[in-house]
């Protein structure tokens, strides 16, 4: 047997792949199964983790070709199938330092798909190896192979196997299937965190002045700015952000950082509920007890610290501020740990969540900023969420995307 490595272009020459391969018989072709990242026993290896799970189904892979007395290079076709594509390329290292070393020149595809048999299952790889077959000219089977060079040694390969998989290998989308109802209602739900995001800032535009000027305190809670800041940010704001935290968590329970999207999703919800019936109490309250104290009602101070500024309030507004840094901070931990690419956003959602908390007690200049800031963060994510992890909305036949090179 002969094999021929087909190369017209040469800049994947350290990734551990090739454009075609050509075979001459007589030989022995083995089709392996599509190998998953699981042990001996059968049970899931490397939960929500892309890197180990590539690294275990290589492993099961190579031990399918070692039983059927076949090797790594043997193999002239390996194709990739993955719900996160974006991710298995930034970690082709871990491809490459097993393919190359072991001298395999394989041509192939990587593919992106909806999902795999199993929710947790994020790679699986198949494989096309060709050995000769034994006769008096060879030895074990094996004969000499014309095409590049392989590495050296393995140190070498290792070194040319840190280069990220290079841009020209592009994912295009190649399914024909409209997305769901579900999945268009996902990705229209990640847009009420950026809405969520711009309210907070337009309703701290202006603030009210100190209880202790009672008859400014007075006027300004009596306006429609004071109302519609309420209305708009503390009970409307409350329902957008549980909503579009939802949708946010549609994509996320997909990844490595499900549970903590889970718990990030419940601690925004009761805190959201237990804000807006703190603040949006305060939308109807304040405003009787500012007209009555303007029409010369006496009394009206005391009965706003106890009623609109009573210890009930406090307590219930502060723990709630606490818990919406909390839950900010867990969620934003959830985005962050799904993809490298989402990492700086992850941050950004829990950093200026917290901002804008506290800057309304110490800093309240700045905290329409922080929230302006919170609409382009949350945006951005709303835009590359969708285009990085899959969600749960999606359809289980829904299409697939190819990995092709392009030219430039």
């Amino acid at each position: 047997m002969q094999r021929r490595v087909i190369n017209p272009w040469n800049w994947q020459e350290d990734q551990g792949w090739t454009w075609g391969i050509e075979v001459t018989a007589p030989f022995r072709i083995l089709h392996t199964a599509g190998q998953v990242p699981v042990g001996a026993d059968g049970r899931l290896l490397h939960p929500g983790d892309v890197r180990g799970q590539t690294a275990a189904a290589l492993d099961n892979l190579e031990t399918v070709l070692t039983t059927a007395g076949h090797a790594l290079a043997d193999v002239v076709r390996v194709d990739f199938y993955t719900t996160r594509p974006d991710e298995l390329t930034d970690n082709w290292d871990v491809v490459a330092s097993r393919l190359l070393p072991a001298g395999c020149r394989a041509g192939g595809v990587l593919l992106g798909v909806d999902r795999l048999a199993t929710p947790e299952l994020l790679v699986q790889i198949q494989a096309i190896s060709i050995r000769a077959a034994a006769t008096a000219g060879t030895r074990g089977g094996r004969v000499a192979q014309r095409g590049p060079a392989r590495p050296p040694n393995r140190a070498q390969g290792l070194r040319k196997a840190r280069r990220p998989l290079p841009k020209e290998l592009i994912v295009m989308p190649i399914s024909a299937n409209e997305p769901s109802v579900a999945e268009r209602a996902a990705r229209i739900g990640l847009w009420a965190l950026p809405l969520y995001a711009v309210l907070l800032g337009l309703s701290t535009l202006t603030h009210q002045p100190p209880v202790s000027d009672f008859d400014a305190y007075a006027r300004y809670v009596t306006t429609n700015v004071f109302l519609i800041s309420h209305l708009g940010a503390s009970i409307f704001g409350a329902a957008t952000a549980i909503l579009g935290v939802t949708a946010v968590t549609a994509y996320l329970v997909r990844g490595r950082a499900a549970g903590t999207a889970l718990v990030g999703l419940v601690l925004t919800t009761v805190t959201n509920v237990f804000m807006a019936a703190a603040f949006g109490s305060a939308t109807f309250v304040q405003p009787g007890i500012g007209r009555a104290h303007l029409d010369g009602v006496p009394g009206m101070p005391a009965l706003n610290a106890d009623t609109a500024y009573g210890p009930t309030f406090f307590a219930t507004a502060l723990t709630s501020s606490v818990f919406l840094i909390l839950a900010a901070g867990v969620l934003g931990a959830a985005i962050a740990r799904t993809t490298p690419r989402l990492r700086w956003l992850g941050i950004a959602y829990a950093t200026l969540i917290a901002a804008f908390t506290l800057s309304g007690f110490v800093l309240q200049s700045v905290q329409a900023f922080t929230g302006f800031a919170l609409a382009v963060a949350t945006a951005y994510l709303a835009v590359l969420l969708p285009r990085t992890t899959p969600s749960t909305a999606t359809s289980d036949t829904g299409g697939a995307v190819s990995a092709a090179p392009v030219s430039s």
